[in-house]
């Protein structure tokens, strides 16, 4: 999917043969340092979904929701 994300497609390019700034690739999943980037998919919306209504995070409302999402996925 990063090949045709319009907020990855040019950076997973260049990374397909070496790391490029903060960007690298493990085993075909583009990282940003230790964050995974997530494509604009519907995964998006389920890790959202998992994150909110997971058992250890429980309702915590949209800011804080958004800001644990961004200390692991970029």
């Amino acid at each position: 999917m990063y090949a045709q994300d319009e907020d990855f497609k040019e950076i997973y390019e260049k990374c397909t043969s070496h790391a490029h700034s903060l960007f690298h690739l493990e085993h075909g999943f583009l990282f940003k340092g230790t964050r995974l980037c997530i494509p604009m998919c519907g995964f998006t919306e389920l890790l959202i979904q998992e994150l909110h209504s997971g058992a250890l995070a429980g309702h915590l409302g949209i800011k804080k929701t958004c800001s644990m999402l961004k200390e692991q996925y970029y």
